[in-house]
């Protein structure tokens, strides 16, 4: 038995399967466009980054600062503000620890070259910022502070768990090298 396509049940199939691709294409081109396209990187230097912490905290930021490192620290940090940096009602300097999940050759080089000359290293990273370490605790002026103890001893307000190292810049500078070991003595 032959049969016999009636030709407005073909238009009928066609414009279907046309406004079903079409449909198809516009979500896969809605999901890239909310989902899959990278936002425009803001680099934040550690002063701007300060000025509103934990709105940051749990999102994927990109920051640029001095290295530090030492025996029993090591992290990003900046020597001055333009604009003072409250945090918890306290003036601070803003530093953050670093958590590297891979550290590239290049920065092994420049931490190496460091630890002999009076190098300064600054670092522009991008990784998920964490801005509070546990339960809040409660101060000596009963108080409820949030816990902000990262790194060796709790002495990081926040800490960068780094996806990648965007830049890398060594240059001397012997007033403070990101070598701690280095640094000159106050007279």
């Amino acid at each position: 038995m032959m049969r016999v396509r009636d030709p407005k049940s073909a238009q009928t199939g066609e414009r279907v399967r046309r406004l079903t691709l079409r449909v198809f294409s516009l979500a896969a081109l809605l999901t890239f466009v909310l989902h899959g396209s990278p936002e425009p990187k803001r680099v934040f230097s550690l002063c701007q980054l300060f000025q509103d912490l934990d709105a940051h905290d749990g999102r994927r930021v990109s920051v640029r600062g001095i290295y530090r490192f030492g025996r029993e620290v090591a992290g990003l940090f900046v020597g001055s503000c333009e604009q003072r940096v409250m945090l918890d009602g306290h003036e601070v300097v803003p530093h953050i620890v670093l958590d590297f999940s891979t550290k590239t050759d290049a920065l092994d080089q420049a931490v190496a070259d460091a630890k002999m000359k009076p190098n300064a290293i600054t670092l522009a990273v991008t990784g998920t910022l964490r801005t509070q370490s546990g339960a809040p605790y409660i101060g000596k002026d009963s108080k409820q502070y949030k816990a902000r103890m990262f790194g060796h001893l709790g002495a990081f307000p926040a800490k960068l768990l780094v996806e990648t190292i965007d830049q890398i810049e060594v240059s001397i500078n012997s007033e403070t090298p990101s070598n701690f070991a280095l640094q000159k003595p106050k007279e």
